[in-house]
């Protein structure tokens, strides 16, 4: 990932990800993760504000006590017993022993601190540091868990919270805003974002290990709950991980699963950081936004934690997906690419794959509405055609009568289908992803289909298109019609054409109807002797069938 540039912090606006809502960044962002309440209200913000700001500086107080109490000094405590509370104790319940711990500690952040975003100038500063490292050993001091007072990984998360707030601070867009009190607002981001206000782990959850399980948090009324001995809590947000992965991509899924490359070794990073280190930093806000947004909205699922970071996993697998899938990879090479991601074109991109598969941590039941995607284990329990399906209905279990004498293999070639359309793979299509979709019911002409056929068609289109779009990585789409022979229909079926469209693929640009014409005399058997577009192999078609069928399925259509 890139780090922050050294300007950032003097142009607030790049640190505000998203403008669609009239607040800074930080006061969202606590709205979001619970430090402020969802009413909106100012007066009601501004105490709840205050209230923050004062324990952190109580919390502050105190460890400034803890720190000065002891550290060359007898203790003035006459209760004090010297042989077990001395300089050199290392029991961590008497005062000496908590005052060398303190220490250790200090030590620990510190150097990982001096690490942080190396030349990024912001991150350089003293004063910047300094703060962080306070920020940290207060958490240390104040975390209701031992498990969780500080893992490695803890000082990019409070620095990046840290300048977001900075940034807003120095923006001056709100009274709330306020650069003496930066510290302060970090340190309530932080804790909420680790534990929500009722005490169960978010981000924590995330770095539960085999060793140490955090299940939630101490409340006022209610100590903490002792470790689970079964797998880690964390194990359950990589599985979910997997699942979505499974669901929404079955080859990469298989690419991984037969090299044994266990999602620990790659994702428990992108989790805990969330994805700081796999893309630009102003990438990462963005991306930050949308989880803190979602959490708000109660997107999140129990026993995973943060949920759109589980889905977002499996997005930016995908992301990579042509890499991984290419002959001669191995658990070695997959392990490499996914730990060096390229660079992100467009981060929003990534969050909407990320929201697309949310659906699939709860898969809909079988009876769910259509559309509905074709299993890619196609099979005669698992069809186009549901039992259900009236007989008008085109599709058998084998094939798609696509005009008066044309049969698709569907298995080969159908990778979606709805209640009276299906989207088959070309033949020879125009462009990558040029496909079909087209009514179940025989009809020749547009004019010949019902009202619930007719929006069925185009909005199955509509959603293919979009599929399309984003798998080929084009910009633009083009949908066509043919209707009757004069309009240059070959085949006396209603079909529309989606081809998805970049910059300069065409010139002039409408020379693709001309290529659509060409096209449609191909199914026609009517081919073109100057058309050097070679068909492809029921093989080619299947593979593309069945990557589209993933695609589609990551839509959740």
């Amino acid at each position: 990932g890139q780090s922050p540039s050294s300007s950032s912090p003097s142009s607030p606006s790049r640190a505000r990800p998203l403008t669609l809502k009239d607040m800074p960044t930080s006061i969202r962002w606590k709205m979001w993760l619970g430090v402020l309440s969802s009413s909106g209200d100012v007066k009601q913000w501004l105490s709840e504000t205050q209230t923050s700001r004062q324990r952190y500086a109580d919390l502050l107080k105190q460890s400034e006590i803890n720190a000065s109490r002891y550290g060359g000094r007898r203790s003035s405590d006459p209760t004090d017993d010297p042989l077990r509370n001395n300089p050199l104790s290392a029991d961590t319940s008497t005062s000496w022993g908590a005052h060398w711990e303190r220490e250790r500690w200090r030590r620990v952040i510190q150097q990982d601190v001096e690490r942080l975003f190396p030349g990024a100038s912001f991150f350089a500063r003293e004063k910047v540091r300094d703060s962080v490292v306070r920020v940290l050993l207060t958490w240390v001091e104040a975390s209701p868990s031992d498990e969780m007072r500080y893992k490695q990984g803890l000082h990019e998360i409070a620095a990046t919270l840290y300048y977001v707030v900075h940034a807003d601070a120095e923006s001056r867009r709100a009274k709330a805003c306020e650069m003496v009190f930066v510290e302060h607002d970090t340190f309530a981001l932080l804790e909420r974002l680790l534990f929500d206000p009722n005490g169960r782990p978010l981000l924590a959850h995330f770095y539960t290990d085999d060793h140490d399980a955090v299940t939630s948090a101490p409340t006022q009324t209610q100590p903490l709950s002792p470790p689970s001995p079964a797998r880690p809590p964390v194990h359950a947000s990589l599985q979910a991980a997997m699942d979505v992965l499974r669901l929404a991509d079955s080859q990469v899924y298989a690419a991984l699963t037969k090299h044994s490359v266990e999602p620990a070794l790659f994702a428990l990073r992108w989790l805990r950081l969330l994805f700081l280190r796999e893309m630009a930093f102003d990438d990462a806000l963005l991306v930050w936004d949308a989880i803190f947004r979602h959490h708000h909205e109660g997107t999140q699922r129990q026993g995973i934690g943060l949920a759109l970071p589980v889905v977002l996993v499996a997005a930016l697998v995908i992301f990579v997906r042509r890499d991984l899938v290419v002959p001669g990879m191995d658990e070695v090479a997959i392990i490499g690419r996914l730990m060096r991601m390229p660079p992100l074109s467009d981060a929003r991109s990534l969050i909407s794959s990320g929201e697309s598969l949310m659906c699939l941590l709860d898969p809909p039941p079988p009876s769910s509405e259509p559309p509905r995607l074709l299993e890619s284990e196609f099979d005669n329990n698992v069809t186009a055609a549901s039992t259900s399906i009236a007989t008008t209905t085109a599709v058998t279990a084998e094939t798609f009568q696509f005009g008066p004498h044309i049969h698709i293999d569907a298995e080969q070639q159908i990778f979606a289908e709805s209640k009276h359309s299906v989207a088959l793979v070309n033949l020879k299509p125009v462009v990558p992803g040029h496909v079909l979709v087209a009514p179940k019911r025989l009809a020749a002409r547009v004019s010949e289909l019902d009202a619930n056929e007719l929006s069925d068609l185009f909005s199955l289109a509509r959603d293919v298109g979009q599929t399309v779009q984003s798998h080929f990585n084009a910009s633009s789409l083009t949908f066509t019609v043919q209707d009757g022979p004069e309009a240059g229909q070959t085949v006396p079926h209603v079909h529309v054409h989606v081809l998805p469209r970049r910059k300069g693929d065409f010139e002039p640009n409408d020379a693709v109807y001309d290529a659509v014409d060409a096209s449609e005399n191909d199914m026609g058997a009517a081919r073109s002797l100057d058309d050097d577009r070679k068909p492809r192999s029921l093989q080619e078609m299947a593979a593309e069938a069945a990557e589209l069928r993933d695609a589609m399925r990551a839509g959740c259509l």
